[in-house]
């Protein structure tokens, strides 16, 4: 891993990144490869089927919000025949996380 951040909890790991550009979508395929390699050279199986890619905007304002082409539209691979695309919600140590970082999806308080 050269750029992301990776945490690690029981058999749950996140990687993360701050993607502001090209550049950034390949240093973070680079550090998933690098995690699968890992994980091979040291017997680990992954389940590849489980891997989820959500993208957080931290600067709602930001003129990249409103184009077509924000990072929301890359697709990271983690193996020949699987691909990621991006997820609106997913659950994180048994926590509902949405993409807008609302607690809507676990409903009213």
């Amino acid at each position: 891993i050269t750029e992301s951040i990776i945490r690690c909890f029981a058999d749950d790991t996140r990687v993360s990144i701050s993607v502001t550009c090209e550049q950034d979508v390949s240093v973070l395929q680079n550090d998933l490869n690098s995690v699968i390699k890992w994980s091979e050279r040291n017997n680990m199986a992954l389940h590849k089927d489980k891997f989820e890619y959500m993208c957080h905007r931290h600067n709602r304002r930001s003129a990249l919000v409103e184009l077509p082409f924000v990072s929301e539209l890359y697709q990271y691979s983690v193996s020949k025949d699987k691909s990621l695309a991006p997820v609106g919600q997913l659950r994180d140590l048994g926590v509902l996380v949405s993409n807008d970082q609302s607690w809507q999806p676990h409903g009213p308080p």
